[in-house]
């Protein structure tokens, strides 16, 4: 999983993992936030994996060092996801 993963699990392609761990212990704020943002989005986008264009992420202040995180990817609509355009992910890290 590139959102999860540490730059240890990806060593070979460290584009490729969203290292959140490095935010760990900072406050939930905006600096922060658009920082985890813009390692989901560089994971995720690393290889044309997928669009930026297809990806919207927010973000909510859960406490003064948690931040949650609501990630939204459009998807071509198949039997498989119910014929959705978009799934979504959600996810706290603190």
């Amino acid at each position: 999983n590139r959102v999860k993963s540490q730059l240890k699990d990806w060593a070979l392609h460290p584009s490729q993992c969203a290292s959140l761990d490095t935010l760990l212990g900072e406050p939930a704020n905006t600096d922060t936030a658009n920082d985890g943002i813009a390692k989901i989005t560089t994971a995720l986008t690393a290889n044309n994996f997928m669009t930026r264009q297809d990806i919207t992420i927010r973000w909510f202040p859960l406490s003064k060092n948690i931040i949650l995180y609501d990630l939204k990817v459009k998807v071509t609509p198949t039997q498989l996801n119910n014929n959705s355009r978009e799934i979504g992910f959600s996810f706290i890290y603190d």
